[in-house]
């Protein structure tokens, strides 16, 4: 059951650092689903485009699968080479990256050519639409032009024979003979036959000619022109190039917004890498916070506030690393536990001894994040360079020199009528060398 000390310090954890708590928590759940999501959705366009390279339908799965491959590895590949590049292994993590980056251009590329098939097939349907329309514009001035020789040749056959007639009538001779006459008739009959066939031909053209023209208003269904390019890609145009953009500067802004989009969803899918740098980062600050105990309540059964065992990892491990000439309990708490008394550290740590608590590998990160050794911890047996060691009562011995580690009883000294023999030395009150260990 939760005491007034345990709700005393939630209360306290609420009011310092729950906003911060939820703002990082919120804001990196967030990243963290982009990430997700964006390997997802490239799995979908690498997937789609390889597919589209199978040589026959049984195998369009396996070329799919492959692509998913692709989408995975320059992810994995990428995210595993950089933490094994932070673990000291350059060359394994150094190979796992420049192979990671490979995939991301593979990946980038399918993207590419999934999402500018669809600019593509715009173009493609706009000009197939425009060259429809030029040649419903030639067809109606070939209608134009056939009606148009109709008429010449009518009227050309016409004149001609009318020259006929008029040569019958004005041969100088008087009266029309009979034969004369039955020629005249002939001639006009003749005339009657030419202009009735070419008024139906001019009919029949002219009708063409008039479905040729039909407007929007009268027409039953019209034709709208596909657009050639995106409305976003002309809006960039305009603001780019001004009205006059070509229908050339609109297709090369055309691939190189789909070039940028499509690369998008690699880099994101990418971030994890940068995410798994910025946790492990957090991490490690947060293990090296320090907050002072709780100095008003030091017994067993009352609230420890330093409970954070990223802090006692660290801290335990310095302490057992000590270089100090002449140690004392209240010196290596003074040094190495901010100054916590020998019956608080005490405390603390015969319950992390009942927690079974795991001591991390002797090696530390200097200044520089360089990886250094904890030397003495390992000559001494307390630390492990190859496993985690379990935090023993011989550790706890150590710090607080107790059990086998406890100082030989010293006569007292007295100066001037006081006890000197338990001051604390310079040494043990000295700057921690912990971070400076012997080379």
């Amino acid at each position: 059951m939760f005491n007034k000390h345990d709700l005393a310090g939630a209360g306290r954890w609420v009011r310092d650092h729950f906003s911060n708590w939820f703002a990082n928590s919120f804001v990196m759940m967030g990243v963290f689903f982009i990430i997700i999501a964006s390997i997802f959705i490239g799995m979908y366009f690498d997937g789609a485009y390889a597919r589209r390279w199978s040589p026959e339908a049984d195998a369009e799965t396996i070329f799919r699968n492959y692509g998913w491959l692709i989408s995975l590895a320059m992810v994995f590949f990428t995210a595993a080479g950089i933490k094994a590049f932070q673990e000291g292994a350059r060359f394994a993590g150094g190979t796992m990256f420049i192979a990671g980056m490979f995939f991301t251009v593979l990946s980038a590329t399918q993207s590419i050519g999934v999402v500018t098939l669809k600019a593509q097939q715009m173009m493609a349907s706009a000009d197939a639409f425009k060259k429809i329309e030029d040649t419903d514009t030639t067809r109606l001035d070939f209608l134009k032009a056939e009606r148009q020789e109709i008429i010449d040749t009518r009227n050309s056959e016409i004149a001609r024979i009318e020259k006929s007639i008029d040569a019958i009538r004005f041969d100088d001779i008087p009266g029309i003979p009979k034969a004369d006459q039955d020629s005249i008739d002939a001639y006009n009959a003749r005339i009657d036959v030419l202009r009735n066939e070419a008024s139906a031909k001019i009919a029949l053209i002219g009708d063409e000619i008039k479905d040729e023209m039909e407007t929007p208003e009268t027409a039953e269904e019209v034709a709208v022109a596909p657009a050639r390019f995106d409305p976003g890609i002309e809006f960039w145009a305009y603001v780019l190039a001004g009205p006059n953009a070509t229908d050339e500067y609109k297709e090369g802004l055309t691939y190189w917004y789909m070039l940028f989009w499509s690369i998008g969803c690699p880099v994101m899918g990418q971030m994890l890498a940068v995410y798994l740098v910025i946790t492990r980062r957090t991490s490690e600050n947060a293990s090296v916070t320090e907050q002072k105990p709780d100095e008003t309540n030091p017994t067993p059964d009352g609230p420890l506030q330093i409970d954070d065992e990223g802090y006692w990892h660290i801290h335990i491990s310095k302490a057992l690393n000590t270089r100090m000439p002449a140690r004392t309990p209240e010196g290596m708490c003074n040094t190495y536990f901010g100054r916590m008394t020998p019956k608080e550290l005490s405390v603390h740590l015969y319950r992390r001894l009942d927690e079974r608590m795991e001591l991390p590998r002797a090696t530390f990160k200097d200044a520089k994040g360089r990886t250094r050794k904890y030397d003495y911890a390992i000559e001494r047996g307390f630390l492990s360079l190859e496993r985690p060691t379990y935090l023993m009562q011989e550790h706890i011995d150590f710090i607080l020199l107790e059990g086998e580690y406890a100082p030989e009883e010293k006569p007292k000294q007295e100066v001037n009528g006081k006890d000197h023999s338990t001051d604390l030395t310079i040494q043990e009150l000295g700057q921690d060398d912990a971070d400076r260990p012997a080379a």
